[in-house]
């Protein structure tokens, strides 16, 4: 899906921007490592904490806790990064680094977190999660493209 979210979210800033982004197939191919590297890196983050949530659960008495807290817990830690990745389609057109991106994300953790929560609670609901996901994640690319557009990116560059 990742070419037609691209796609989705610089159609949505191009009405809001009226700028528009020529095919360039050299800066596609950039763009296409660029993805898989930071979706390579997140997924070792997710999987880090994951694992680490779990390893926790086994300590007596810590574990109690983090078992009871465990299913939030791993809502919000996907939320984000699913929100990281819907940001992210704007990040790249805006030529930012891998390094400048996750600076963005950090810095505005709580767009990240909007955006991926509304995604990742449309996906928990039973008999019907995965269909209406397909939808939620059209209106999380478009928001998130246009929280981009109302943030200031100079601060991180």
């Amino acid at each position: 899906m990742s070419p037609v979210f691209a796609y989705l979210s610089e159609k949505t800033e191009k009405i809001v921007t009226r700028k528009t982004y020529p095919f360039n197939g050299e800066q596609w191919m950039r763009d296409l490592v660029r993805g898989i590297i930071i979706t390579v890196r997140n997924m070792l983050y997710e999987s880090g904490i994951i694992l680490g949530i779990f390893i926790l659960s086994f300590i007596p008495v810590i574990g109690w806790f983090i078992a009871l807290l465990s299913t939030i817990l791993l809502i919000f830690v996907s939320a984000y990064f699913y929100g990281f990745t819907y940001l992210d389609y704007s990040l790249e057109r805006k030529k930012l680094t891998i390094s400048q991106s996750v600076k963005f994300v950090r810095y505005h953790k709580g767009i990240a977190f909007a955006t991926g929560l509304i995604f990742t609670i449309s996906i928990i609901i039973p008999f019907c999660g995965a269909f209406i996901g397909n939808f939620v994640s059209i209106f999380s690319v478009v928001g998130a493209t246009l929280a981009i557009q109302k943030t200031e990116l100079a601060d991180i560059k």
